[in-house]
């Protein structure tokens, strides 16, 4: 359970929705920021400036001697340098040094208070009794009243910065009295602010403050101890000064930067409010699922069954629906990896044995698939060892075999030695949560890097290239881009084109501007999208989350491409299919660089993609001599699918191969249904976790297929008795 527990805490840190903003935390005067910021935000300046004058008492003294505390909490809550808070004070101070305060009238109350001792800490009593009605007279022994800011910054300062604030309240000074002098019989309660122990039972002791801006808080808290007990009878417990949360030191430092009305908005406009929701605007899953962090944490402690009476995992979806993009841990301030920690929560599912099979199983198929003898592959010219690696990743062939062979020929015409890898990177594994079986993935990949002599791996597949940094740690791994030459000015389909960053190029600047170089030299006229570089987003394809929710998938997709108006250039293969589904004018950058594929090239279907990478293997052991060990591919029955069932096998990711063999294994058996109505033919095949369902008719010597579908239930009994 502790354990579990602990899974959790990343999410708590948080800080949207916080009532409390960090930076008021620790604030001496309880200040509210968050609302002085919003103001300032809004140029509502005199609005903020009331705020604070309330707050401190006394401005001028306040924004000199503060150490900001606030400061250096900002800074770790939102990163970067945090935001100014003291130079903005001080700006909204010297905006209205000339501003009167306000009038709270004369004399309401019957108690007289006598404030001995003019230091701040009796100063910001006196003006608290008297903003509240108390008829109050404050007593100094020397001449001249709050001398330590007197000594320090001169008189002027207390005329203009302390007494100015007593403009309009019935408030006494009197002074060289010293405080055992003073007659205490003619006043209700006496606040004894002075370093004199005075006896009595009237007497209200001040805390002594070590800061200017604990001596103003001690004056406030002892006004409202005294007020409480004066109106209610009871005595109220002074709350401690907070003097442990200041680390520097007290200094009347100027603004780092000369702040005026346009500067203070930007500045303001820095501050989050400590209520950032910047992750939920921009990541497709949790808007999608209308979750904040804290509903989302909750859920997959509910998932985790944190909670021994607890037996829901209503969290499973989310955690199967992340993306796995970084996007959140990029634009949070506190940089919080949601995705990353949905993946490690993933890796507990996955060993609890309560991750949905269903929605990784056509992904484990095909890497299956990809890692079979009918599409895995390696070879290496030469004996010895190799300089380079080419390891172009499964889906770059399933999308177009020459983007892996005449790439490879590239490689070869300047680095002859050049191996070859036809295999997967591991990310379906990965994504199922898989930790063991991803290790074995890579100790694959590894043992044949080893055997080629541990060359530097090159790749046309920005999620391999992250996957294999991450994994094969001792290997340095590089994109094409990075060791062929900039291609020469081509042909253009277009002349205007915004570059489309994959998710898992974020970390990589050096691969994003190579890529911006190629299409520059090729010709292309470029303009950044909306999301690029650092704040990308994800296509839709990362953690293929399609079989978890494909409607937002589909919102996903919608965004992404309005993104730009114009066409995009794109490299990572996934990006280029899924936008070409949609109907997007793109073009990959290798479509570019190799002279290959126009206009009318669409997108493979899931059959056409295996067989590309059947077929890749097939071309390239017969072009290099090399011996094939991948036998037929399976033969599919002949059968007319049109265009519409064919997309929606593809949507539903149904393979030509499954409904082949649900046909042929019913006719074979005779198990299956005859609709009355139709005369159609209806049959199931459980094909792992998924039945199938085809319906279909003999037609021509092969069969027309109507419709198919899938399911997750397991159809038992004897079909021909139905």
């Amino acid at each position: 359970m502790t354990e579990q527990k602990q899974t959790t805490t990343d999410l708590t840190q948080c800080i949207h929705g916080s009532k409390i903003t960090p930076c008021n935390e620790l604030c001496p005067f309880e200040l509210d920021v968050r609302d002085i910021m919003a103001k300032i935000k809004k140029g509502s300046f005199i609005g903020a400036y009331n705020l604070y004058r309330e707050a401190v008492l006394f401005p001028e003294i306040a924004c000199r001697l503060c150490p900001a505390p606030c400061r250096e909490k900002c800074a770790s809550t939102i990163g970067g340098n945090g935001v100014d808070i003291k130079g903005l004070e001080r700006f909204l101070t010297e905006l209205f040094l000339e501003k009167d305060p306000a009038s709270f009238g004369g004399i309401i109350e019957s108690k007289k208070i006598a404030v001995i001792g003019s230091g701040l800490s009796g100063m910001a009593a006196a003006l608290k009794f008297s903003q509240a009605g108390y008829a109050v007279t404050v007593f100094e022994e020397g001449g001249t009243l709050c001398p330590e800011i007197a000594e320090r910054f001169g008189e002027e300062l207390v005329s203009h910065g302390i007494l100015r604030q007593f403009k309009y309240s019935s408030c006494e000074f009197v002074t060289g009295v010293a405080p055992a002098s003073v007659d205490t019989s003619a006043f209700d309660f006496i606040v004894n602010a002075s370093n004199t122990e005075l006896p009595g039972d009237k007497i209200f002791r001040v805390q002594p403050g070590s800061y200017a801006v604990n001596s103003i808080t001690a004056g406030k808290n002892i006004y409202r101890q005294l007020d409480w007990y004066i109106k209610t009878g009871n005595l109220k417990e002074i709350e401690p000064l907070k003097t442990e949360v200041f680390s520097a030191e007290e200094k009347d430092e100027a603004p780092e930067v000369q702040i005026d009305k346009p500067a203070a908005r930007a500045m303001a406009g820095e501050c989050t409010g400590c209520d950032c929701s910047k992750c939920m605007e921009a990541c497709a899953m949790l808007k999608d699922y209308g979750s904040d962090i804290i509903d989302l944490n909750r859920a997959i402690g509910m998932t985790l069954n944190l909670f021994e009476h607890v037996d829901t995992r209503e969290g499973t979806r989310q955690i199967s629906g992340c993306t796995d993009c970084g996007l959140c841990k990029e634009i949070c301030p506190k940089g919080i990896d949601i995705g990353a920690f949905l993946i490690e929560t993933k890796k507990t599912l996955f060993k609890q044995g309560v991750i949905p099979h269903a929605y990784h199983d056509y992904w484990l198929r095909d890497y299956a698939f990809a890692e079979s003898e009918k599409a895995f592959l390696f070879h290496m010219p030469k004996e010895g060892s190799s300089g380079y690696m080419f390891f172009p990743g499964c889906q770059t062939g399933a999308s177009d075999p020459r983007y892996v062979s005449m790439s490879y020929e590239l490689l070869l015409s300047r680095y002859p030695d050049t191996s070859l890898l036809l295999g997967c990177c591991g990310a379906p594994i990965k994504w199922t949560g898989d930790d063991e079986g991803m290790e074995k993935a890579h100790e694959k990949i590894r043992q044949y890097w080893e055997k080629a002599g541990r060359p530097v791996i090159v790749t046309v597949c920005p999620s391999c290239h992250k996957i294999l940094k991450n994994s094969i740690d001792d290997a340095k791994v590089v994109m094409l881009y990075d060791v062929i030459d900039v291609p020469e000015k081509k042909e253009l389909p277009f002349e205007s084109a915004a570059v489309f960053d994959p998710c898992s190029s974020r970390d990589y600047p050096e691969m994003q501007l190579k890529v911006r170089e190629m299409a520059k030299a090729a010709g292309f006229r470029l303009e950044e999208s909306r999301y690029h570089g650092k704040e990308t987003q994800c296509c839709s394809y990362g953690n293929q989350v399609y079989d978890v929710n494909r409607n937002m998938v589909e919102k996903q997709v919608k965004e992404r491409m309005g993104d730009s108006e114009l066409p995009y250039i794109v490299y990572c293969t996934n990006c280029r299919d899924i936008f070409a589904s949609r109907g997007k004018s793109v073009r990959h950058i290798l479509d570019v660089i190799l002279g290959i594929n126009g206009e009318e090239r669409g997108v493979p279907t899931l059959q056409q993609r295996r067989t590309n990478r059947y077929e890749l293997k097939k071309a390239l052991t017969e072009k290099y001599g090399i011996e094939n060990d991948q036998g037929d591919i399976a033969g599919l029955a002949d059968m007319t699918i049109d265009e519409k069932l064919q997309k929606k096998m593809d949507d539903n990711l149904i393979l030509t191969e499954d409904v082949s063999s649900v046909i042929e294994n019913a006719e074979k058996s005779g198990a299956y249904l005859v609709d009355p109505e139709s005369g159609h033919r209806i049959a199931h095949e459980l094909r792992g976790i998924i039945t199938y369902w085809a319906e279909y008719l003999p037609e021509d010597g092969g069969y027309r297929v109507f419709n198919v579908y899938s399911h997750r239930i397991n159809i038992k009994g004897d079909v021909s008795a139905v």
